[in-house]
């Protein structure tokens, strides 16, 4: 029993580890490229991962997954031409202020779709 736990418990902390470096570097791409902590880079994360499972509903897991990051790239870039593209020479604290509203608008927007249930698909199961 001891040897079982140990294995998952070993599973499971590589499996979250590797999640969490993932986005530790995309934090890091982003700091270097564009100078800025992108705060919304966590809730872009979740947004991949919840139409990722809703996908899933509907396609194999490998292709809900491509599809995820087709649409989470589409909403990114409709983001980044809606809220940053038309600024000239921001400051960085304007910058972290506009990230931290995304952040907010994504999670809530998340929120309106999927629910709060630990369901992640609400809205087909009904």
């Amino acid at each position: 029993m001891f040897l079982e736990l140990f294995f998952q418990y070993l599973v499971a902390g590589l499996t979250y580890g590797t999640i969490y470096a993932i986005v530790g570097i995309g934090f890091n791409i982003i700091y270097n490229t564009t100078g800025i902590i992108n705060f919304a880079q966590g809730e872009f994360v979740m947004l991949g991962g919840m139409i990722a499972v809703t996908l899933h509903v509907f396609l194999p897991l490998p292709l809900a997954i491509t599809g995820a990051v087709l649409i989470t790239m589409i909403i990114g870039g409709l983001i980044e031409m809606t809220f940053i593209r038309w600024l000239v020479k921001p400051s960085v604290l304007r910058m972290i202020i506009i990230t931290i509203g995304l952040s907010i608008l994504i999670r809530e927007a998340a929120l309106t779709v999927w629910g709060k249930a630990s369901d992640p698909c609400p809205i087909y199961r009904q």
